[in-house]
């Protein structure tokens, strides 16, 4: 008696093997396409969250200080707006950098803080990401407890 149902041949083995990895791969390539746009997005959520977190706690620390010496009207939060055709990374990079120049505003008093002087602080500055130079023009600029300010953002061309 001979059980032929279980016996493969050598040729036949090694095709039942290279389909199984061939669907291993193509199942690991389907899952990778899937969860890749989440991946980014959560990237991008997690790099807006850190830039939120570093924001709140040196508007923090500069109003304490601020707020320990005097009882006076203060910039409490800088806001920066973005134009530009850009992506969302691209304008996430801008803005923090933009922000970085206006920190120091952060915890003075509104009547000590120079528009003219922040304004050209921003107005015409090029900044550099991932190589690329770009162009910052300053369309207004809202000097209070809230300074807001809204630029254009232009990619120069070498």
């Amino acid at each position: 008696m001979q059980i032929t149902f279980l016996s493969l041949t050598k040729s036949e083995l090694f095709r039942l093997l290279a389909a199984f990895l061939f669907g291993l791969l193509l199942g690991a390539l389907i899952v990778n396409l899937i969860t890749a746009k989440q991946i980014d997005q959560l990237i991008y959520e997690n790099t807006e969250l850190n830039k939120k977190i570093d924001n709140q706690q040196t508007e923090l620390q500069r109003l304490e200080e601020s707020l320990a010496d005097q009882n006076w009207r203060v910039v409490q939060r800088v806001q920066v707006a973005i134009e530009s055709e850009e992506d969302k990374y691209i304008n996430q990079q801008l803005e923090a950098k933009l922000y970085q120049l206006l920190e120091n505003i952060i915890g003075r008093q509104i009547s000590e803080v120079d528009g003219t002087l922040v304004a050209n602080t921003v107005d015409q500055r090029t900044i550099v990401i991932e190589e690329n130079n770009y162009l910052i023009n300053l369309i207004w600029l809202i000097l209070q407890e809230e300074t807001v300010l809204k630029v254009e953002a232009t990619k120069q061309e070498d």
